[in-house]
C-alpha cells in the first residue's frame, strides 16, 4: 500500500512539473501572420433531407465543377454535381 502511494505521489509530481512548465515564446515582431484568401460561407451545401457530413476528411473539385466530399457518414463519398446548390 505504501509503495503504491509513493508511485502515485511521484507520478503526480512529474505531471505537475510537466503541466506547469511554460512554453518558451519568441517575440518576432518582424514576422506577420499571412491573411488567408478565402471567406467562409454559412450553409454552403444544400444536402438532401436526413443527410449530414460527418468528420469530413477531404474535398475536391473536378474540371466540370463537381464537388466531391469524402467523410465518415452513411455515404462516405458524396458528389455534388451542381456545386453547392445540390448534392
Amino acid at each position: 500500500m505504501q509503495h503504491r502511494l509513493g508511485i502515485i505521489v511521484c507520478l503526480f509530481s512529474i505531471s505537475t512539473v510537466l503541466l506547469t512548465a511554460a512554453p518558451v515564446s519568441s517575440n518576432r515582431s518582424d514576422e506577420t501572420i499571412p491573411r488567408l484568401k478565402y471567406e467562409a460561407v454559412p450553409d454552403f451545401f444544400q444536402l438532401p433531407a436526413g443527410e449530414n457530413f460527418v468528420e469530413v476528411a477531404a474535398v475536391a473539385i473536378n474540371s466540370k465543377g463537381h464537388v466531391y466530399v469524402f467523410h465518415r457518414g452513411k455515404h462516405p463519398l458524396m458528389e455534388c454535381p451542381h456545386g453547392p446548390s445540390g448534392c
